[in-house]
């Protein structure tokens, strides 16, 4: 999980006997109180970046991470997830 935006956390990936793609965006009030849940998808990718460290630009609104599983390097902007390059040579 990173912070997307001054009052938005992003939450990707996560396991419950099966590795999960899911992505949400908890919005909080203006005392760090979670006010909504927002289902976002992962674009039909296979992400799952669980445990993975993922860094959030709350100026850009852009997410970056790592799904091992394809070993490549992911950001998340407007809505949407996209590859960006493969990590391992």
């Amino acid at each position: 999980m990173t912070q997307l935006g001054d009052k938005e956390i992003l939450i990707v990936g996560g396991f419950n006997g099966k590795f999960l793609t899911d992505c949400f965006i908890i919005e909080c009030d203006d005392g760090g109180k979670p006010v909504k849940l927002k289902r976002e998808g992962t674009n039909n990718l296979n992400l799952f970046p669980f445990q993975v460290p993922t860094l959030g630009s709350t100026k850009e609104r852009a997410v970056l991470t790592i799904d091992w599983q394809t070993m490549a390097l992911y950001k998340y902007k407007e809505s949407k997830w996209d590859y960006v390059q493969h990590i391992k040579s």
